[in-house]
């Protein structure tokens, strides 16, 4: 087997060129050319502010973050990491919804709802234990 070192000196040189660009500092620039709320991309990213705020110091910011903030921003991340998002870009998501419910689009309020319901019956068990014992002590005077 023959190792081909023109080749694996490339793909090191474009690692090495690819780590000197801060991925966090990119999307918090895109994010403020677009004009777009931090609040707004967080939400459509399912992701809080605080967590928006600090993907900005991270340096090796993880691509599909990158992807997801550029399909709803509309920003060509290719652009600034071609070495790594040019294979990529053609398998990107439509920016239409095509009839997602919010609770899709947002994994927190599929726990919040879940965390509702549960609540919504403990309740409702707690109120029957009180009915029953209720009616087990006034069967007990009679």
């Amino acid at each position: 087997m023959q190792i081909n070192v023109k080749y694996i000196s490339h793909i090191i040189n474009e690692i090495c060129r690819m780590e000197l660009k801060h991925r966090g500092k990119i999307l918090e620039a895109a994010i403020k050319t677009s004009g777009l709320t931090a609040e707004s991309v967080a939400t459509a990213i399912g992701k809080t502010r605080r967590m928006l705020y600090n993907y900005y110091d991270k340096d090796d910011l993880s691509l599909d973050i990158l992807l997801k903030v550029g399909n709803f921003i509309k920003h060509d991340f290719s652009k600034d990491f071609p070495e790594v998002l040019a294979s990529s870009s053609s398998i990107r998501e439509p920016a239409q919804h095509y009839g997602k419910r919010n609770n899709e689009e947002f994994p927190d309020k599929i726990e919040e709802d879940w965390k509702r319901k549960y609540f919504d019956l403990l309740e409702q068990h707690n109120r029957t234990l009180r009915e029953l014992n209720r009616y087990m002590r006034s069967n007990k005077k009679k």
